[in-house]
């Protein structure tokens, strides 16, 4: 990996989730605990805010995930997870989660229309009806198997696993900045259910999940504003913004493909597209501190 690729994957998730984690772990955690109710409040009304004005049905359903989750586990556990409700409750939940962050971030973005709601919605309805059935004191008993670690068993781990695998394998094909935000939010609700189910350290961690998935958002849109969407590279506002900080001499190179047009004419768009992304990747790699940007069809 790259500088580029590790600053993407550290920024803004794991800086986040270290910082919470570094905290929580502190003295200075009891000073600050009686302001998490406004964190986790804040945290989610403006992420689902967020969602709502960038149209993301995936991060704004992955959030109902999260906020569904946090409260099914303080209403079923009343101050206990080793046994009975509680405990299934956390190994439902933790199932559940990365699941539905992998199913949610497979699906096509359609916007907030019915055909986006719906089949999330209707997901998230089965799983609160089946959670609510299995977490009766009667029922319990099914997932009551003790966990290797923690409170998570074994097996479940597995789940959240998978989670990242995926959203790598995504991050590698698209280059978006909402791959690892999935990664780390999943981290953050592995440390939440394993360490701290219950309690104030519970809203810090549930609330720094939601906060990842918010800022990967903003960040997704920053890089799709900037960045040429095909070829990964700059775009024309980040050039034309570029242009107004230079200070000093400057030179610049205007590259344009030689006979693309036949290219695409005798081959196919998806092969010149091809063609685009490699050229881009070479030009990308100058040196000099100079950068490459695309600011038309072909230059």
């Amino acid at each position: 990996m790259n500088g580029k690729t590790w600053k993407a994957w550290l920024v803004p998730g794991g800086l986040l989730l270290a910082l919470v984690s570094g905290l929580a772990a502190s003295p200075f955690f009891i000073q600050v605990a009686p302001t998490l109710d406004f964190y986790y409040t804040a945290v989610f009304a403006a992420g689902l805010l967020l969602a709502w004005r960038f149209h993301s049905s995936r991060i704004l359903f992955c959030l109902l995930t999260l906020l569904l989750a946090h409260r099914a586990v303080d209403f079923f556990a009343a101050g206990r997870v080793r046994t009975g409700p509680g405990h299934t409750a956390v190994i439902l939940v933790a199932l559940l989660i990365p699941l539905n962050f992998i199913v949610f971030a497979s699906m096509r973005e359609r916007g907030l229309t019915i055909a986006g709601i719906a089949p999330r919605a209707g997901l998230l309805f089965l799983e609160s009806i089946v959670v609510a059935v299995l977490c009766r004191p009667e029922n319990s008993g099914v997932t009551s198997a003790r966990p290797s670690l923690g409170e998570i068993p074994a097996w479940v781990l597995l789940v959240f696993v998978a989670a990242v695998a995926v959203f790598a394998r995504r991050f590698m094909q698209t280059h978006k900045p909402i791959e690892p935000g999935f990664v780390w939010s999943v981290a953050a609700v592995f440390v939440w259910l394993e360490f701290a189910p219950l309690g104030k350290m519970s809203d810090a961690y549930v609330g720094t999940a939601a906060m990842i998935l918010a800022a990967s958002l903003i960040e997704t849109s920053y890089v799709l504003a900037y960045h040429d969407e095909l070829t990964g590279i700059r775009g024309r506002r980040a050039f034309n913004e570029s242009l107004l900080s230079l200070d000093q001499q400057y030179a610049i190179a205007i590259v344009d493909i030689d006979h693309f047009k036949k290219f695409n004419d005798t081959y196919g768009h998806d092969v010149g597209d091809q063609v685009l992304c490699m050229v881009a990747s070479r030009i990308s790699h100058v040196e000099g501190g100079g950068h490459a940007f695309r600011c038309g069809g072909e230059e």
